[in-house]
């Protein structure tokens, strides 16, 4: 089972519902090769991603997320998922917990993005497990590799705002020891051109999940790395504490 999506969170509207002609079968081409699509695996308002194979070698699986063409919308995740892989691509090289940019493209109603296929998200992990948790030393080794990840996120100038275990996922083959972090639909660049912090907005609209999120979210402050560092530690004790993480938010 695959585990690539959180991206498009988003309810859908009238407006989104047009279909963009993708079935099981079709074939989307790019100016590098063509994408045969073997089934979805996830779908929200903006798009969905797809489980595709090269249309010239079977043996070639990867993930493909599709962004709906809107008017109405100002910003494009893809085009930050894009800006953030680009800039990461050489950290820690293969131990990397960043996917990797395999293509990209535009269609008419949509834009896509091809990348490599990762395993079960640590939520989906989790869930099969005694009790639904990690055994303390899983959940420990598991978090330090999410911390990792963020850390060499914030070493390029941009915060998360959504860390939580459904937004890392184990990779594949011989990367199945490797955590990766996934979705940056709600990134924030917090550098300015010159490199410096930018100034902090008085208020800010709710980013992330209840859950996981940080006390300055909840307040409608302005994030920075440190709420990205606190809603890390709340993941870390989803991972190894039972309904205890419930009591301790409230």
């Amino acid at each position: 089972r695959y585990s690539h999506l959180t991206l498009f969170a988003e309810m859908t509207t009238s407006e989104e519902d047009d279909d963009l002609g993708i079935k099981e079968g079709s074939i989307i081409e790019s100016s590098h090769t063509k994408y045969a699509v073997i089934k979805m695996l996830g779908e929200g308002g903006f798009g969905a991603v797809y489980l595709v194979e090269d249309a010239s070698n079977s043996s070639l699986k990867y993930a493909l997320k599709v962004e709906r063409k809107l008017e109405t919308r100002r910003d494009s995740k893809l085009k930050m998922e894009i800006a953030i892989l680009k800039l990461v691509s050489s950290e820690r090289a293969d131990k990397s917990h960043f996917t990797k940019i395999i293509d990209r493209g535009k269609k008419e109603k949509y834009f896509f993005l091809v990348m490599q296929l990762v395993g079960k998200s640590l939520a989906d992990l989790k869930a099969t497990r005694p009790h639904k948790v990690f055994t303390m030393a899983t959940g420990i080794g598991a978090s330090i590799q999410c911390l990792e990840a963020v850390e060499d996120l914030h070493k390029h100038g941009f915060i998360h705002r959504d860390l939580k275990p459904a937004n890392y996922a184990i990779g594949l083959g011989e990367q199945v020891r490797v955590i990766y972090i996934l979705d940056f639909g709600i990134a924030r660049r917090i550098l300015n051109d010159k490199g410096e912090i930018k100034t902090p907005r008085v208020s800010v609209a709710f980013k992330g999940t209840v859950k996981f999120a940080a006390i300055a979210c909840h307040k409608r402050k302005e994030l920075g790395p440190k709420d990205d560092c606190e809603s890390w530690f709340y993941l870390l004790l989803d991972l190894v504490l039972s309904n205890e993480i419930d009591s301790f938010m409230d």
